[in-house]
């Protein structure tokens, strides 16, 4: 319902009590003041019984309270996403500043780790080196002992024991020997850098396969990668010393047989040494590479215990990995991975000690 005025006198009026929508109690009214033409214009509307009709309290009501509720909610969820965002940088803070203490105490382990691991390696490489010259200071000794009791051996008194005993001697002394050549040999692993000239891995097979007096179908090669370029004196240095151990520990009648393949993957050479010898149980197959470790007993004169550990550092330097499958009765397969081209960074050698 709708009236109009100017001031005190009323224009247009809807209010007639006597109409029947006439709502003495509207459920909605509102006075707008217009100027118009420089005229101040009333306009008082109110809701009449239609509308109350239509439009109930209780709808109303739940309108209103909806829109409330929707407000609060937002509201809420506002503060809750404002709350949790400060939870979550001051906890990322947090974390930064742990993950950056552990990262300096790493690094400084890490420095303190490499820093024990050179001067360990120093050590031992010095130790090894002044071992020598005791060893053969024993070895000569021992030989002058025999050139003393030769008249003593030649007589029918003589005991063979001591010539036994003097011949257990010079093993025990060729093997300490080998072991600190050894020791000397894995200690300088990675302070040579970039060692040898360009490798043809043919001619290095043909040259094992003299060196360990192998016939052609003993020692056979599959190589579609030729030439190496990086590092190949430890490279032959590896290939040596699993070709070494399937030739120390082949047993048995069937005729020894050595598979080298050299497969070209991207810019590095796959290298596999199979061969058909007594194999080796699973379960050692960590064990063989750790130093000084060997399947045989520890009086095997040959048996030195640190040849895979050899080969083990040496392909680790150079960005591989070693592999091995194998088990009993059925030979095995050293395999890993050699740069072909790639340029290694030169180390330092440690200095040896007189």
């Amino acid at each position: 319902m709708l009236s109009i005025s100017e001031g005190s006198e009323l224009i247009y009026d809807e209010y007639e009590t006597t109409e029947p929508m006439f709502d003495p109690d509207p459920m909605f009214s509102d006075q707008i003041l217009i100027d118009l033409y420089g005229r101040n214009r009333g306009f008082d509307i109110r809701t009449n019984l239609t509308f109350r009709q239509e439009n109930s309290y209780s709808q109303l009501t739940f309108i209103l309270f909806a829109g409330l509720l929707t407000e609060a909610l937002i509201v809420f969820c506002l503060v809750v996403m404002a709350r949790a965002r400060t939870r979550a940088v001051r906890y990322a803070k947090h974390v930064t500043a742990a993950l950056r203490q552990e990262s300096a105490k790493l690094a400084e382990t890490n420095r303190y780790l490499s820093s024990t691991n050179d001067e360990l390696e120093q050590f031992s490489y010095a130790v090894s080196h002044n071992l020598k010259t005791p060893i053969r200071g024993i070895g000569g000794l021992t030989e002058m002992i025999e050139e003393d009791l030769e008249d003593y051996f030649a007589s029918v008194d003589a005991n063979p024991g001591v010539r036994s005993n003097l011949a257990r001697i010079h093993e025990r002394i060729d093997r300490m020997s080998r072991l600190t050549s050894s020791i000397m040999e894995y200690s300088r692993i990675g302070n040579q850098g970039d060692t040898g000239d360009p490798l043809d891995i043919k001619e290095a097979i043909d040259s094992m396969r003299v060196d360990f007096d192998l016939a052609p179908e003993q020692l056979q090669l599959t190589d579609d990668v030729g030439t190496i370029h990086v590092d190949t004196t430890n490279l032959r240095r590896v290939l040596e010393n699993i070709v070494g151990n399937a030739v120390k520990y082949h047993v048995g009648t069937a005729a020894l047989r050595i598979n080298v393949r050299a497969l070209r993957v991207g810019d590095r050479a796959r290298l596999v040494v199979s061969d058909n010898g007594p194999g080796i149980d699973p379960k050692f197959h960590d064990r063989i590479f750790d130093v000084f470790q060997t399947l045989r007993t520890g009086d095997t004169p040959k048996s030195r215990g640190i040849g895979l550990s050899i080969v083990k550092k040496v392909v680790e330097f150079d960005g591989g990995k070693v592999e091995l499958v194998s088990s009993i009765g059925t030979g095995a397969a050293f395999g890993f991975d050699w740069p072909i081209r790639k340029q290694l960074q030169s180390h330092a050698q440690p200095s040896e000690a007189a």
